[in-house]
């Protein structure tokens, strides 16, 4: 599970909307719809739930996740009986309507996860398939069986047969043909940096970020996160969403108007022509050193807290920048 701030958060303005299937039940869909979620902090929706109500997926999800982004959507239709949801709304005395089921309205990323296979029917109609809307992209998670090669080519038959594009597919579980394969790949190592560097995406000069064409995608002073740490992030970042497809006129976009969290070189007013700024995230000396660095002006230092450790000495090469 990924725990740190995710590339693809730098990037909300390119929304991904990733419905979560499987080849059957017990596949692990509820585990990948945690990593994708947590990746890329996105909000959580299960459109049917059949049984354990009281643990269900949504439940484990929040147990699964660190971050405070994700919002998680009621289902559109909670069902007491653990079997598939056409039976399961029959015992509770009802019948599944498409109509009824409405995509929550949200700004960022959405996971919506399945229930059991794609074909799954939902009434005497409509299937699990057809949850799936035009905007959506496919995850299929595949579970290593006997049998499971089978069921997962059935799985993207059925989703190119209509059309709908896949995202990707998760194999869930040991294989050592896999391993074996994986093993004898030699990765693909995409640098980045805030040096001149051959191969790079994305470069940086005193002014301005270009592209490997040349082509100036920003000038330095348009991005709204100040600092080299963040600099470096935003060019990480970059070749990550290049690599994905993200258009440039997106990337430059989110430079332009990415804030950054709460706490973190905050600008919180300016007063006098002083600006204030709450960097109180900053507890250690490194974090302290990151944010001195990210200032040419002078700058009125308040220090406090519980001291959590570390040498002050280590300060003292940006004691020029501090006002006394």
């Amino acid at each position: 599970m990924y725990s740190s701030r995710p590339l693809f958060e730098l990037f909300t303005i390119y929304i991904m909307k990733l419905f979560i299937t499987g080849i059957g039940t017990d596949v692990g869909k509820t585990i990948a719809s945690a990593i994708v979620v947590e990746a890329i902090q996105a909000d959580y929706w299960k459109p049917i739930q059949a049984g354990d109500l009281d643990t269900s997926d949504t439940h484990k999800i929040k147990q699964y996740i660190t971050n405070s982004v994700t919002v998680f959507h009621p289902n559109s239709y909670a069902l007491n009986t653990p079997a598939s949801p056409h039976f399961a709304a029959e015992k509770d005395g009802m019948i599944i309507q498409l109509e009824q089921i409405l995509e929550p309205v949200t700004e960022n990323h959405l996971v919506i996860e399945g229930a059991g296979g794609i074909l799954v029917p939902l009434n005497n109609e409509a299937t699990i398939v057809d949850l799936i809307q035009p905007d959506y992209k496919v995850i299929v998670v595949s579970r290593h069986y006997l049998g499971s090669i089978n069921h997962t080519l059935l799985t993207i038959e059925a989703l190119q047969n209509r059309k709908i594009p896949i995202a990707g597919i998760i194999f869930n579980g040991d294989d050592p043909n896999f391993d074996d394969r994986f093993n004898n790949q030699s990765p693909v190592k995409i640098p980045f940096s805030l040096s001149k560097m051959e191969k790079t995406i994305f470069s940086v000069n005193q002014t301005k970020i270009y592209t490997k064409e040349k082509e100036d995608l920003i000038y330095l002073d348009e991005i709204a996160l100040r600092g080299k740490h963040n600099l470096s992030n935003l060019l990480a970042a970059s070749t990550a969403a290049h690599l994905l497809h993200v258009p440039n006129r997106c990337i430059q976009k989110t430079m332009k108007t990415l804030q950054g969290i709460p706490h973190r070189l905050e600008s919180v007013l300016t007063l006098n022509e002083v600006e204030f700024v709450n960097d109180s995230k900053a507890t250690n000396i490194h974090s302290v050193q990151v944010a001195l660095d990210s200032f040419s002006s002078p700058i009125l230092l308040i220090l406090g807290g519980q001291f959590k450790g570390g040498d002050f000495k280590e300060l003292l090469p940006h004691a020029h920048k501090i006002k006394t």
